[in-house]
């Protein structure tokens, strides 16, 4: 159970990257087993694993008012190990 007010770093990832999706507020308690048995439910398409849609699933969270989005900034610390490759940028993850 997410609790609500909780910050959240929402990532998915696949055989060769990580993608960040952005950090969210949980606006409300979530379930995220409840949660993404509801999105099967309304999306019955989105249940085989290779189909789901980690964009479409976050908006709807966003529009049913479990989570919002907030602004936030990313520290790289390093690349392979180098932190010569250090840097810091801001910008708020919105959904797409």
């Amino acid at each position: 159970m997410i609790p609500a007010g909780t910050l959240i770093s929402v990532t998915s990832r696949d055989a060769e990257s990580l993608s960040v999706w952005g950090t969210y507020r949980a606006l409300q308690a979530i379930d995220p087993t409840a949660a993404r048995a509801a999105w099967i439910d309304a999306n019955p398409g989105q249940g085989r694993s290779a189909a789901f849609r980690e964009d479409k699933f976050l908006m709807w969270l966003v529009e049913s008012g479990a989570l919002a989005p907030e602004p936030s900034w990313d520290w790289m610390l390093a690349v392979d190990g180098n932190m010569d490759e250090m840097w810091l940028g801001a910008g708020s993850r919105a959904p797409v």
